[in-house]
């Protein structure tokens, strides 16, 4: 098919005489795209309308879609009249070839033949009646999405405990900021019978709606599997299986450090999380991991074998996530586990809301307005002197 041809099927150019398609023709290009291919940026000059004559083009704005095109529509014209950047962005959905017509040559034909300024202008309206009410729906979807992650944000925080936690001289406190309106930190405390005391803290894989919909699977299993036997073996186990469950197709997993705190020793697990730091006094205990993380426990040669630890009066325990330690200064540099041993240091004597608080206002300031690119999550327990 020839170039005339091809320009012919356009509705645009129905009425203009072959002569002057001849030079559209002559002076025009014929190019090929592959699909994800970019024809027009958004936000460049127009300079050239273009004519699909096959395959298809995605239309744009601000990422998001708008409407697509296909053989015979034009695309790009909007730019050449008004002289503004490009509204939106072109993308080729499948390998495609369009015309291309230059911004003089179009000026050009618009000046001589007047009946093409006419079908051009049904064509403009036309488009801009589609694209208003498309943007319409866009922006009623993105609303009911936004409203969706507020519900979905609520029903997370309702997850997590609603204040700090007192069994004997066991104090608990602990909270969550999340990057998202919906993240993928977890953490809770539970008083269990016989006057024991269980903790948990876990990381899913990324942030947003996915991680936060796997860290809820994680706190269902965990609530039912306490009232059954909450040992950390038995625990991690139940947990582990519902990770591998949940990630079949997609690969999830998630870091978690399980605590039984019992009498004046506690029993943890810790599945690949960073590691809890031990407060006694001024000296700072790293307690190590013990398993790969959970969606892992396949590969582990020792599966969930847990680590007994004297719990002394006055001792503190520190459990948080990689968004505090890798969280970025306006320069780039990171928080880094030197700033947070130093304050967990200082704050030995503190109840653990207060040390938390302290942290977490370390932590404002070093970033210095900038938002935490991670959840950032903190669970502090501390056993009160006698």
């Amino acid at each position: 098919m020839t170039t005339i041809s091809m320009l012919k099927k356009a509705s645009l150019f129905h009425e203009v005489p072959d002569e002057v398609l001849e030079h559209l023709a002559f002076s025009s290009q014929v190019l090929e795209y592959s699909p994800g291919d970019v024809l027009i940026e958004q936000g460049d000059p127009g300079d050239a309308l273009y004519l699909v004559i096959e395959g298809s083009v995605r239309i744009l704005r601000d990422g998001v879609e708008i409407t697509q095109r296909g053989a015979g529509e034009c695309i790009g014209e909007m730019a050449l009249i008004d002289n503004a950047p490009r509204s939106a962005s072109v993308v080729a959905v499948e390998p495609m070839r369009a015309i291309r017509i230059t911004r003089d040559d179009f000026w050009r034909m618009i000046e001589e033949y007047p009946s093409v300024a006419r079908r051009l202008l049904r064509l403009l309206t036309s488009r801009i009646r589609q694209d208003t009410l498309r943007q319409m729906e866009v922006l009623q979807e993105k609303a009911k999405r936004e409203q969706d992650l507020k519900r979905a944000a609520e029903i997370q925080k309702n997850m997590l405990p609603s204040g700090e936690l007192r069994v004997g001289d066991l104090h608990l406190w602990g909270t969550c900021v999340p990057a998202e309106t919906v993240g993928g930190d977890y953490f809770d405390y539970i008083a269990l019978p016989n006057g024991k005391v269980c903790c948990i803290i876990a990381d899913g894989r990324g942030h947003g709606i996915d991680a936060a919909l796997l860290v809820a699977l994680i706190r269902s299993a965990l609530h039912t599997q306490i009232r059954i036997d909450p040992s950390p073996t038995a625990v991690m186990e139940a947990l582990e299986q519902v990770v591998i469950d949940a990630g079949r197709r997609t690969h999830a997993y998630v870091t978690c450090c399980y605590v039984l705190f019992e009498d004046d020793v506690f029993h943890y697990v810790n599945a690949g999380h960073p590691y809890p730091l031990l407060c006694r006094g001024k000296e700072i205990i790293e307690l190590e991991a013990t398993n790969m993380p959970l969606g892992f426990g396949y590969l582990d040669p020792h599966p969930y074998d847990f680590v007994t630890v004297e719990w002394l009066s006055g001792d503190g325990l520190m459990m948080y996530s990689d968004g505090i330690v890798e969280s970025e200064s306006p320069e780039g540099d990171l928080f880094g586990f030197e700033r947070l041993f130093n304050l967990a240091a200082s704050c030995h004597c503190d109840p653990p809301h207060r040390s938390g608080r302290k942290i977490l206002d370390a932590l404002s300031e070093f970033r210095g307005g900038k938002p935490p690119a991670d959840d950032i999550t903190i669970l502090l327990a501390k056993r009160e002197r006698r």
